[in-house]
């Protein structure tokens, strides 16, 4: 048997913090926030490390399907509002006909008794 080489880092390696170079315009940067030089560096190289979200994708033809649907749907809303309006006015005006025919008979019956109208 030979002898075994042990697996892992190479020799002389070592945790070595990460050298950050920061360009003259983020100094500049950093000194009117008023935040040190280290955590700038520190904070970027976190912000660049994160993972950016994914932007969804927009499934343009289903949304304008369902924009369609409910500019449909809202229409025939409005239509049956419509309808229904024009339905009560008709039975207002029906309705204001006979108050001033029960006020004709109730006037006549009045003259017919003596009594002065109301």
């Amino acid at each position: 048997m030979g002898s075994v080489k042990k697996r892992g880092r190479l020799v002389g390696s070592k945790n070595k913090s990460k050298v950050v170079k920061v360009t003259q315009a983020e100094v500049k940067v950093a000194k009117k926030l008023g935040v040190p030089i280290e955590q700038y560096a520190k904070e970027r190289t976190a912000l660049e490390r994160k993972p950016r979200a994914k932007a969804k994708v927009v499934d343009w033809e289903k949304l304008c399907k369902h924009l369609q649907a409910a500019l449909r749907d809202e229409f025939a809303d409005n239509k049956n509002l419509v309808t229904k309006v024009k339905e009560l006015e008709f039975k207002v005006a029906n309705l204001e006909h006979q108050a001033i025919g029960y006020r004709a008979v109730v006037s006549y019956l009045e003259n017919r008794l003596g009594n002065d109208t109301v």
